[in-house]
């Protein structure tokens, strides 16, 4: 019995080794966050730092199953895709309709609306943002180190240094059909926005520190009131909200202050933070002098301002502020023979800018946003032909039981993954060409009236172009015969 169960343990104890190694070889390619990064192990995987976690075997049918949920998600997906290119055609329709409308608005020099423009569009330049103070409304600890900030919105965000347990995976397919998983860990630090409990690491990465008791982990610290513009004195126009949000948001560069010295930050209690435990380290503050140790603090800072801005809106009259108007969205148009509308047009960008600038702005945008979603949807396209054709890739995969013939030569695995080859580049070229049909189809039906003229040149061509075959034949009828009387 004894000599029995040794080979079998043995057995086992030698695959687990093996599996252990190839966690350690795959180790490298785990992401690690910080240059002093480290992970961590038991007994002799601590030097690789990796922590093995076990395995896991798929069959051929249990993949095979999959494979056909994955082939249902794609023939799923597929008109999905379709339908966004028709959403995607269609709004770049109506935004450039929309864009043609700026250039009808009346321009208002000097940001001073005029009584007679109440209720049309109006294109106002030169307008001055007036936001309100808002750097006396941060934490204490964090106002030394902003200048006086005037602006719609300013937040901040608190991250605390941290370990972490990051699992990792790798599957790499067996001779049966069916796929091998092996799993490991490893510990990596980085910035988090919450405390990460350490009960169960290793004892050289356990988290300490905490998040100070005297400022929130993140907040927001809105304009009250309503914002507005200023061109010549005592006049100007109010904003809505669709306009403010329009005011673009970017991060806050923070300046060393000149506070006196304290303690540092302790990472290892819970207390108050002070403006003398921070510095400025790039766009953040930080309580870390070098590199960060776990349970240091860093704060980023953000806001919502402008100095100058353009408009295209509609102008309305204002009755509480004398002097004012009151910008909202200019309502939809009708446009084409067929009706369609723009859509609501209020539109805001940083910056004094000429209307044709502003025109083009807009267009580019437009442009950039249309061109991002056919990208995206192209490749979503690809992802779901691949679904659709899964079932085959998993059936490929039992060429690799020739290897169990030719042994090292390893013919199968030739054969699959030359297979598999095709088989990819089959379903980019279904998607390839699925979605250039569905594009066309779509551009059509979302541009009507060009499609039929389009058509009607294409016909006239072919019509004209059959006539002069005609024509020409007969000129060469006509010559053979004249040239055959002439030799009788």
């Amino acid at each position: 019995m004894r000599t029995q169960l040794v080979p079998e343990e043995f057995s086992e104890v030698e695959s687990e080794a093996v599996e252990v190694q190839w966690a350690m070889e795959l180790a490298p390619i785990a992401r690690v966050r910080v240059p002093h990064t480290t992970a961590c192990k038991s007994t002799d995987m601590a030097d690789e730092g990796t922590e093995y976690a076990g395995s896991s075997d798929s069959g051929f049918g249990s993949r095979l199953c999959g494979s056909f949920g994955s082939m249902c998600c794609g023939l799923i997906l597929v008109p999905i895709i379709v339908f966004g290119i028709f959403k995607n055609e269609q709004d770049q329709l109506l935004d450039q309709a929309t864009i043609q409308l700026v250039t009808g608005a009346t321009e208002v020099s000097e940001c001073t609306p005029q009584p007679g423009l109440n209720g049309k569009l109006i294109y106002a330049t030169g307008c001055k943002m007036v936001f309100p103070q808002l750097t006396n409304q941060l934490p204490p600890p964090v106002q030394p180190f902003l200048n006086d900030f005037q602006g719609l919105n300013l937040g901040w965000v608190v991250s605390i240094f941290q370990w972490d347990k990051v699992k990792h995976s790798r599957t790499e397919k067996t001779n049966t059909g069916g796929s091998h998983t092996v799993y490991w860990y490893t510990y990596e630090a980085d910035w988090s926005g919450e405390t990460v409990s350490s009960e169960s690491f290793p004892s050289g990465h356990r988290n300490r520190g905490s998040f100070p008791t005297n400022m929130a982990r993140y907040g927001d610290i809105n304009a009250p009131g309503t914002v507005y513009v200023q061109g010549k004195p005592g006049s100007g126009f109010y904003l809505d909200s669709s306009l403010t949000s329009q005011v673009p948001e970017k991060h806050l560069n923070p300046h060393q202050a000149a506070v006196a010295p304290c303690p540092p930050w302790s990472t290892a209690w819970n207390g108050t933070l002070q403006a003398c435990q921070l510095r400025v380290d790039g766009i953040y503050l930080t309580t870390a002098f070098g590199d960060p140790q776990v349970g240091d603090l860093r704060i980023y800072l953000s806001g919502k301002t402008a100095s100058d801005v353009s408009i295209a809106a509609e102008q309305a009259a204002d009755s509480q502020h004398r002097g004012y108007a009151t910008l909202k969205a200019y309502p939809p148009q009708t446009f084409g023979i067929f009706g369609r509308q723009t859509y609501p047009l209020e539109k805001l960008y940083t910056g004094h800018l000429p209307k044709a600038d502003f025109i083009a702005q807009y267009q580019k945008e437009s442009s950039v946003r249309g061109l991002v979603l056919r990208v995206l949807l192209f490749i979503v396209m690809i992802a779901a032909c691949n679904c659709i054709f899964s079932p085959l890739s998993v059936m490929a995969d039992l060429l690799r039981m020739i290897n169990y013939v030719t042994c090292c030569l390893e013919l199968g695995t030739v054969l699959d993954n030359a297979t598999q080859c095709v088989i990819g580049l089959f379903s980019c070229l279904c998607a390839t060409v699925t979605f250039a049909i569905a594009f066309i189809v779509c551009w059509i039906m979302v541009r009507p009236l060009i499609a039929i003229i389009m058509l009607c040149i294409s016909i006239g061509a072919l019509v004209g172009a059959s006539f002069f075959h005609k024509g020409t034949k007969k000129v060469a009828d006509a010559r053979e015969d004249f040239y055959t009387h002439i030799d009788a």
